[in-house]
């Protein structure tokens, strides 16, 4: 599903986006610092579809230790960066990685996991509307 630039930026300059009922559980079940909202706002700031295919990739293979999720998330980091052709680098953009590792090492696997899954529902429903 193509999303143009112009339509996913609307979705997350809608009022509230960290007020959405789904990212408010979260954050409060999640015990996210008041410092890490500016991470959420800067992932909300791609298109539903990057954790569409974030969710499916990681799914199957992550782990819900920190280390192993961070060497992950770091490895597929290098990927992306290494290997600009690849499907995942034109869909997922090196600097999501970049965030979700930080929130991986801050927190933990689950974590950004839950994460992924939050924005890929909440900016779904604001992309569709």
């Amino acid at each position: 599903m193509e999303t143009s630039p112009e339509r996913h930026r609307n979705a997350s300059e809608q009022p509230g986006l960290l007020d959405e009922a789904e990212m408010q559980q979260f954050i409060r079940f999640r015990e996210i610092a008041d410092e890490d909202t500016g991470l959420l706002k800067e992932l909300a700031d791609h298109p539903a579809h990057v954790f569409h295919v974030l969710h499916n990739y990681l799914a199957g293979d992550i782990k819900f230790r920190k280390d192993d999720a961070v060497a992950m998330i770091r490895r597929d980091a290098d990927f992306a960066k290494a290997d600009e052709r690849a499907e995942r680098q034109r869909e997922v953009p090196s600097r999501v990685y970049e965030l979700l590792s930080a929130v991986t090492e801050k927190y933990d696997g689950t974590t950004a996991y839950a994460l992924i899954r939050a924005l890929e529902d909440v900016l779904s429903r604001r992309q569709a509307k």
